[in-house]
């Protein structure tokens, strides 16, 4: 938001990246920037693409196997994302897609404990960057079921590539790019751009993006320009497609993330608890921290048609196991 209300005179530059660009423009009610019309794209430096990763106990080894296990076990393999509405969300939301399978959604809040968790075992499934996810793999404490990129990273040179495991077109990543306020002068993007080519080319930065899991790039301003544009296109899809049937079942909802995240899904709840306070509070349990009252969590119980289960439906529900 600073860099998009700077002067346009090349002292202020903005680094960014695909979520905060292509896809928060979906995920969120409001953004207080255009992507398009605010900035001027100099060049996409670098990108690290994410590997889809598993639990030891998944009996699967690759995406064709995970696949046809997901479509024998239907909402039974639990995912995790670093964030309701992340590019590992909408990730794993497009793998599903794609692969014509449903899973489980799991947030938490961030990659740590995401990561965490998957090695524990508490969930079976994660979608992350190279950086994170490979120190846990080279371990030998979770197995990669593929690389979600066009082609095999040299910094993982074993991973398949989701197309070679026979996903075709699930790419999922993260680009960096600089860009400039929208107004700076054609000469000056002329010149940064050169400049990051220069850097880019470098065997310094060129070794020290590969030891992040991260591939020197360089692009044009063109050709970067065509990305974010591709790339908010292909977002808008999953992101669409997620706030329509985003299941809500045993998932811990945090009001400000939702009211921000998922604004159609939200409109209707809050009418709907205007109406059902009374008997809301019948079967929903509220917890939070006294020192941040945001992280009041709200626990809703829904069926798999998304209507909101009685206590008594609810009791049955858990007393047959259903999910």
């Amino acid at each position: 938001e600073a860099a998009a209300k700077a002067a346009p005179d090349g002292y202020t530059l903005v680094v960014s990246t695909t979520g905060a660009l292509a896809m928060n423009v979906s995920v969120y009610k409001k953004v207080p920037f255009d992507p398009i019309k605010d900035y001027v794209p100099i060049s996409n430096y670098a990108e690290s693409a994410f590997i889809l990763a598993a639990h030891p106990s998944v009996p699967a080894k690759n995406i064709k196997e995970l696949l046809a296990l997901a479509k024998a076990k239907p909402e039974q393999l639990t995912y995790a994302s670093f964030g309701v509405g992340s590019s590992a969300h909408l990730g794993m939301e497009l793998l599903s897609m794609l692969g014509g399978v449903k899973m489980v959604h799991v947030p938490y809040k961030g990659s740590v404990p995401m990561v965490t968790d998957l090695v524990a075992g508490h969930v079976m499934l994660s979608l992350d960057s190279m950086q994170s996810i490979m120190p846990v793999i080279r371990d030998r404490r979770v197995k990669p079921i593929g690389i979600a990129a066009a082609k095999r990273s040299p910094a993982a040179p074993d991973i398949p590539t989701m197309a070679e495991s026979g996903l075709a077109g699930f790419e999922v990543g993260s680009w960096y790019g600089l860009l400039a306020p929208a107004g700076t002068p054609r000469d000056i993007i002329t010149r940064l751009h050169a400049e990051v080519v220069k850097a880019v080319g470098s065997a310094e930065v060129r070794e020290r993006f590969q030891g992040f899991g991260s591939e020197p790039v360089g692009s044009s301003p063109d050709e970067f320009a065509a990305q974010i544009k591709n790339d908010i296109a292909k977002w808008a899809k999953v992101a669409k497609e997620v706030l329509s049937t985003i299941e809500l079942r045993h998932l811990k909802l945090y009001p400000r993330t939702i009211a921000n995240a998922f604004p159609e899904l939200w409109t209707g709840f809050e009418s709907w608890l205007v109406e059902e306070t009374a008997h809301l509070l019948d079967y929903c349990m509220f917890t939070g921290s006294v020192a941040d009252p945001a992280h009041q969590a709200t626990h809703l119980y829904l069926g798999s048609d998304n209507r909101m289960l009685s206590r008594a439906e609810l009791l049955a529900s858990l007393e047959s196991g259903a999910q």
